[in-house]
């Protein structure tokens, strides 16, 4: 069978097509490939599927890879991370909390153009303000791989995922708040200044900020399913 490969470890990200992979193949096997299609160390390769990184000691059908699968590649973390001492008791309630907000945010045409915009046209930026709230995120490159890409932000809106990516990578669940926060503060600027320019009647569809011409008139929000 075939796989797609989504390479976020290079400069300059990109997307093959890696063919013959058998589902008895190991792991390890797969990764070898890997490392030697993108030119990179086997050592320093991630690979992700649905959230769950997958160990060399497995068969590539434990993971439930199917024809056309995509497979995200990462640069692997070399320390270990886990829960902070003391604090696990707190994360579920977080984490639940979380992923409702992330589910009602993708959902949400508007809300989610917004977070596309900010990881896509304004990623440094925003990269900046999360790192300076959660500055564990820096020695994470995993987990700063995740909350640049708008294509790996869903796997912390599916409940049967989140807990496990999020212990695997802990700077993940503060700088995913961050992020939700961040975004809930542009739609209500936009929101805002649509709203106050409307009623002066001095309002253009020209002067719109891009922003502002997706929340204008925003979708009635649908109820999260858990």
């Amino acid at each position: 069978m075939f796989l797609r490969i989504s390479d976020k470890i290079s400069s300059s990200p990109s997307r093959f097509r890696m063919d013959n992979v058998g589902l008895n193949e190991s792991v390890a096997s797969l990764r070898t490939k890997v490392a030697e299609k993108i030119n990179r160390s086997y050592a320093e390769i991630e690979m992700i599927y649905c959230g769950r990184c997958l160990q060399d000691d497995q068969k590539i059908d434990t993971y439930g890879l199917q024809e056309g699968s995509t497979l995200f590649l990462l640069k692997k973390n070399q320390e270990t991370n886990s829960f902070a001492k003391g604090k696990d008791h707190v994360w579920p309630a977080r984490i639940h909390q979380l992923t409702a907000n992330l589910q009602q945010a993708i959902i949400t045409s508007s809300h989610r153009q917004i977070l596309e915009k900010m990881l896509r046209k304004h990623g440094a930026e925003t990269l900046k303000h999360i790192k300076e709230t959660n500055p564990d995120i820096t020695t994470d490159p995993i987990a700063l791989g995740i909350i640049q890409d708008i294509e790996l932000i869903p796997m912390l809106a599916d409940p049967t995922i989140v807990q496990n990516v999020i212990k695997a990578h802990p700077s993940l669940l503060g700088a995913a708040e961050c992020l939700f926060e961040l975004s809930v503060a542009k739609v209500t600027e936009a929101r805002a200044r649509g709203a106050q320019a409307a009623s002066s009647g001095t309002y253009s569809l020209d002067q719109m900020s891009d922003e502002e011409d997706m929340i204008l008139s925003p979708p009635r929000l649908q109820q999260v399913i858990y």
